[in-house]
């Protein structure tokens, strides 16, 4: 794997964007997958931004990345994770936040405080995948984690009390229906989903 290969992604993921109407958009790269298999983060980083600068320059939409984190693994490698990326250089500015992935049961998500504090000291933005298989990751990714922004959190709103402050502090939740249908599987169709109890509570 070469930085060839992220080039090719990272470049037809913002000309597949563009040509789904998309202004500007903010993508996820989750490092372990690569790491673990002794890929140089180097490698990744360059492959990434270089195949953004393309895209940018053909479409002219605005990209931004963000990391993701393996948070089933623990804080000591999304530390280790954090020092790489932020080390790296990236004149354009295309890091802008951290986010943690992967599995929701028997996560502690409190672990990850540390790392993103510092992540937030750094000037990254924060946010998290939560909320698929409880309320209670979405309440600890922003009363603990101090994410501005939740991926999916489709459960908030089996507890009105977080739901509401959840809109008190201007939380956005970026939600994928059919992924909560077809992967999460919370709900058994779109259906049910709970998109318009959301929009109802203020979300």
């Amino acid at each position: 794997v070469s930085a060839a290969d992220f080039h090719r992604v990272a470049y037809e993921s913002v000309l597949d964007a563009a040509t789904t109407g998309i202004v500007y958009t903010e993508m996820f790269f989750t490092p372990h997958v690569h790491l673990s298999r002794g890929v140089p983060a180097a490698h990744l980083w360059d492959g990434i931004t270089a195949g953004l600068r393309d895209g940018i320059a053909e479409t002219g939409i605005g990209v931004r990345m963000i990391m993701d984190c393996t948070k089933f693994l623990g804080p000591a490698l999304a530390q280790i994770e954090l020092d790489l990326f932020t080390s790296l250089p990236d004149p354009d500015g295309f890091l802008v936040g951290i986010g943690g992935d992967g599995i929701e049961a028997g996560v502690d998500d409190a672990a990850l405080t540390p790392v993103f504090a510092e992540a937030a000291r750094r000037g990254l933005r924060r946010t998290y995948h939560a909320g698929e298989f409880s309320g209670r990751s979405v309440a600890d990714a922003i009363r603990v984690l101090g994410c501005e922004r939740i991926d999916h959190g489709p459960l908030v709103v089996e507890d009105p009390a977080l739901a509401a402050e959840a809109a008190d502090r201007g939380i956005v939740f970026t939600l994928c229906p059919s992924s909560d249908v077809l992967i999460s599987q919370v709900y058994p169709s779109v259906h049910e989903h709970s998109l318009p109890r959301m929009l109802e509570a203020g979300l």
